[in-house]
């Protein structure tokens, strides 16, 4: 019988990926007994480029895969437990092309929870200065900074347990005279202003 040791992981985190619809290539990898290194890499979500990495490390954990990702010198870090739950930390995040600058710690499990703050979020009508949003669960609040201005605003979840992207946000940043409405599922998103 095969063992954990010998088994190639890198295909078991691949497989993991493609069930989500993320691909991530890599100009090498390494793996060892229980971990894989992988160098100078970049991940795409639904055939775009979602982010770059110089250097990432996934390990099996007790139920759990984690992640470290070195980008540009920063560290960022992930966790999937294999019992339904994420946990993101983000220190100046900077290496995804339609955000600036991600700091904070989100955690998906029976909804999500954490903060996390969006300098120079591109979306498909403007460039955001900056989103700050607090999760509490199915609902969020925040604010938008957008031409000098701030929105404030608040939204819901709806949690698909199955695939969590596939969970809806219905969210209002309102201020000024000016209206931001967000929609759709966390892998396509929509931005609406009013």
């Amino acid at each position: 019988m095969l063992s954990l040791a010998t088994f190639p992981k890198f295909l078991l985190f691949d497989r993991l990926l493609i069930q989500n619809k993320i691909f991530l290539i890599a100009q090498k990898v390494k793996e060892n007994s229980m971990s894989i290194e992988l160098f100078k890499g970049k991940v795409y979500f639904q055939n775009r480029e979602a982010l770059e990495f110089d250097y990432t490390k996934l390990s099996l954990g007790f139920l759990s895969v984690n992640g470290k990702i070195l980008c540009r010198g920063k560290i960022s870090e992930i966790s999937y437990s294999f019992l339904g739950s994420i946990e993101t930390k983000f220190r100046d995040f900077s290496c995804t092309p339609f955000v600036k600058k991600v700091n904070g710690r989100i955690e998906l499990s029976d909804g999500i929870y954490g903060r996390v703050k969006l300098e120079g979020f591109k979306t498909e009508l403007a460039l955001l200065d900056e989103i700050n949003l607090n999760f509490k669960g199915q609902t969020f609040t925040g604010s938008v900074k957008y031409l000098g201005m701030e929105l404030k605003g608040q939204g819901r979840i709806t949690l698909n347990r199955k695939n969590f992207l596939m969970s809806k946000v219905d969210g209002e940043f309102k201020g000024n005279g000016v209206r931001i409405k967000v929609q759709g599922t966390l892998n396509n998103l929509r931005v609406y202003m009013k």
